[in-house]
């Protein structure tokens, strides 16, 4: 069957604002040329949300974030210098800790994070530091039992007719202790979670709420090995459906979870008119299906798509049980102010005439073919053909990643390895990875995984797995002559290479970045393009290191300019 589901107007959710600020801070938090201030800002507004403006405030939610604090936390310990800048980070992480619970773990934040701001002398750090100490003191009364503190709490509000010298008299909100081991509410009672009613169910008391909340890369291997069990399984790897999330499925693709555990997926695609439900999939005894499809469903109209379709089996009785009126070939949800196209059952057809076939289909092909045929037309080679020239002159959009298989399933990106350097000769590429005490493990618990255009070094310490990857290498690679060689504190991956010759970068960024941009020269957006045209693009699309380096030429220039100025009119 397809499901045509007309999108009806909905109101934005703040919830949406608060899913794209934590996938900011995640991506962010990922990045290897990352920037500290960027991620005190996301940081900052994520508290934000939560603290400002609530007339309820669920502590329980702020564990969301734990994981990507954790691993900014190891990466400032590992790449930043330990000064003032790094404490401010220690203090916004403890703080975050505080307010989830982890009273241990933000003390001992605090521990790190007061005696570097002691230290510090070219800032006044003395509000910094009573703000540190007082918040220590706080999660040591609660690891005391001194404290009460609920994991929920309301903030009163004046009465329209209170009058001002009572409202002076509210000394803020009383706190009560609770262990870190107490349930989640079985509701959310606050202005965010309200907001987000749409896209959670309400649950039995004692019970975690189903949350629906959009498919990123930290939940993408666990939502490939979901989806990969289904008999109508889309995509064949993680990097597959990664690539998809980060593409075509740019915000359509959503995921349902009670707590840590996820229970369905919803795989979205769109051709620039109509979104697409690629694959509904949910764990056996979930509820989840109608929470997915309507999230999908308000996503596609908020990226302005004409309406939301899907292939679903006969026996789904979701689409159904949603209120959507439905022939025996089409489920269509009612559309305000437009009249409802006629079906077959409608010109009087009987149901007994109709297709045993379950697949609707179009000139023997199934209809999928005809939906997922503009995802597969390359534009620009189109338009070029039309003008009479070479399609081939157009850089493939498509980029063609290492698959490691299982390997690369279920690693943890906080024991992703974050320090790399590496250089190269005429024939060979070497990548050194420093890892404490590497040189003392068993030689089998350092293993690295060649493939043509890609490795991926995995070291076994203790029950976890720290790694490194890179799925994309500028050239490919000779791996029956590619090796590793393990010493002290370091793992030095060495590449041969297939053709001799010197690479712009380790990975293809920077080969495919110019072969598009020469297009763009040539026959594109870029054609006949001013030099100061062609700067702004450059900088727009450069990276912060490329970026600098922009200003700074752009400095000397201006630099020049006014003194060859001064030197005229003297």
């Amino acid at each position: 069957m397809v499901a045509d589901l007309h999108l009806l107007p909905l109101m934005a959710s703040p919830c949406f604002a608060l899913q794209a600020l934590k996938r900011a801070y995640e991506l962010e938090a990922m990045k290897d040329a990352w920037d500290l201030v960027t991620l005190l800002e996301i940081h900052n507004l994520l508290m934000d949300t939560h603290l400002k403006e609530a007339t309820n405030i669920d502590r329980s939610k702020f564990a969301q974030y734990f994981k990507t604090a954790e691993y900014v936390v190891k990466r400032v310990k590992k790449e930043l210098p330990q000064d003032g800048n790094a404490a401010v980070y220690y203090k916004a992480a403890a703080e975050l800790k505080s307010w989830g619970g982890r009273y241990q773990e933000a003390k001992e934040l605090f521990d790190v994070a007061i005696p570097l701001l002691k230290a510090e002398t070219s800032t006044d750090c003395t509000g910094l530091l009573e703000t540190c100490q007082a918040m220590k003191g706080f999660c040591d009364r609660n690891l005391q039992g001194t404290q009460d503190s609920p994991m929920s709490f309301s903030i009163p509000e004046a009465d329209a007719g209170k009058p001002a010298a009572a409202e002076a008299e509210y000394q803020g909100p009383i706190i009560e202790d609770v262990t870190e081991t107490e349930e989640m509410p079985g509701k959310a009672v606050d202005t965010f979670a309200a907001a987000c009613s749409s896209s959670s169910s309400s649950a039995p008391a004692g019970e975690v709420p189903l949350e629906v909340k959009a498919l990123g890369p930290y939940d993408a291997e666990e939502a490939f090995q979901i989806c990969a069990a289904d008999a109508d399984a889309v995509f064949s790897s993680v990097e597959s459906l990664q690539a998809h999330i980060e593409a075509a499925g740019a915000g359509l693709c959503w995921i349902a979870a009670r707590g840590d555990k996820l229970l369905g997926v919803a795989l979205c695609g769109s051709d620039g008119v109509f979104g697409h439900l690629l694959q509904l999939v949910q764990r056996s005894g979930a509820d989840a299906k109608k929470q997915l499809v309507e999230r999908c469903r308000q996503a596609c109209q908020d990226k302005g798509l004409q309406s939301l379709r899907a292939a679903v089996k006969e026996d789904d009785a979701t689409f159904k049980d949603l209120g959507w009126k439905s022939s025996y070939r089409v489920w269509t949800s009612p559309e305000d102010g437009q009249p409802r196209k006629k079906s077959r059952a409608d010109n009087g057809t009987a149901a007994s005439s109709a297709p045993r076939d379950p697949k609707l289909r179009r000139d023997d092909k199934d209809v999928n073919s005809y939906y997922q045929a503009w995802e597969q037309v390359n534009v620009d080679k189109a338009l070029v053909a039309e003008e009479g020239l070479d399609p081939a002159v157009v850089p493939e959009d498509q980029r063609q990643l290492a698959d490691f298989g299982d390997l690369s399933r279920n690693l943890d990106v906080s024991s992703k390895i974050g320090r790399f350097s590496w250089d190269q000769s005429n024939t060979g590429v070497s990548i050194y990875l420093p890892f404490d005490g590497v040189g003392q493990l068993p030689a089998e618990n350092v293993h690295v995984e060649f493939r043509d255009i890609g490795f991926l070094l995995i070291i076994t310490k203790g029950d976890k797995r720290h790694w490194y990857k890179v799925p994309n290498l500028c050239h490919p690679i000779d791996t029956t002559a590619s090796r590793r060689t393990i010493k002290a504190d370091q793992v030095v991956v060495k590449l041969r290479k297939q053709r001799a010759g010197e690479w712009s970068d380790l990975t293809d960024e920077k080969d495919r970045y110019q072969r598009k941009r020469e297009y763009r020269i040539q026959h594109g957006d870029l054609k006949g393009a001013t030099t100061e045209e062609l700067l702004a693009d450059m900088y727009k699309n450069a990276n912060d290191e490329d970026r600098a380096g922009l200003r700074d030429a752009m400095r000397v220039n201006r630099e020049k300019r006014e003194e060859d100025a001064r030197k005229a009119m003297g």
